[in-house]
């Protein structure tokens, strides 16, 4: 069910979503998933709004699910100047926040177990140039499928576009990821945790060619766990 009431610069809505199974749902017992839903009946809720003051766009939604878990999210857009938007997130759900339907920002597939706060900003110094850039700090407070511990990670990305016409497009991309995973101790039952980090840089052009559209891009990746290294590189034509 949803109710909203609406106005120029603001609006308020709330929501009730109920799921029933046939069959109880039960995962197979596991340390990082004893807070995963169970049972036959989920109920989740949630009040959202959003409101506009100038240039300003504050958002946010509060949901709780039938375990008592919680997920928060919310943040602000903001057109600084005509060249310059900024964006500032930030969102935090419990390790046993159930909802089946939604499709909230963060690092995760699902919203549950995570905090995190979140940077964009877009500008456009010159014209036919862009300069895009972000920046996402997150925690899971919990433990994941492989991570046997609490953990933490980042992620940031830097894109430079050059518009050259409606049909020329180029852009350099660098993107960098890093987030914690467990592995093995050689030569004993022991474990450790690592930063998985990955990197890649992305060169690519789109334009045309008489009748045909064209797509050129070379990139290159590199990853590193522990000890162990691996690099690699792609031409796409």
């Amino acid at each position: 069910s949803i109710l909203q009431y609406n106005s120029r610069k603001f609006y308020l809505g709330t929501t009730l979503l109920i799921n029933q199974f046939s069959t109880p749902i039960l995962k197979k017992p596991n340390t990082y998933n004893q807070f995963e839903f169970k049972g036959n009946q989920n109920i989740v809720g949630s009040i959202y709004s959003s409101y506009l003051w100038q240039n300003l766009n504050f958002f946010g939604e509060f949901a709780r699910s039938k375990s008592g878990g919680s997920g928060i999210y919310g943040g602000v857009i903001a057109s600084l100047t005509p060249e310059i938007d900024l964006s500032i997130t930030w969102r935090r759900y419990d390790k046993n926040f159930h909802s089946f339907y939604g499709n909230p920002f963060g690092e995760n597939s699902r919203g549950i177990n995570e905090n995190g706060i979140y940077w964009g900003v877009k500008i456009r110094p010159i014209k036919k140039w862009e300069i895009a850039a972000y920046y996402d700090h997150f925690h899971f407070p919990w433990l994941k499928f492989g991570v046997n511990a609490p953990s933490s990670g980042y992620e940031y990305l830097g894109k430079v576009t050059f518009k050259a016409s409606r049909n020329k497009q180029f852009y350099i991309q660098f993107r960098e990821e890093s987030k914690g995973k467990t592995i093995n101790i050689d030569d004993s039952n022991l474990e450790q945790m690592e930063d998985a980090t990955k990197k890649n840089v992305i060169l690519n052009a789109d334009y045309e060619l008489g009748n045909l559209d064209l797509k050129t891009r070379i990139q290159g990746s590199f990853y590193q766990l522990g000890n162990q290294q691996s690099s690699g590189i792609a031409f796409i034509q």
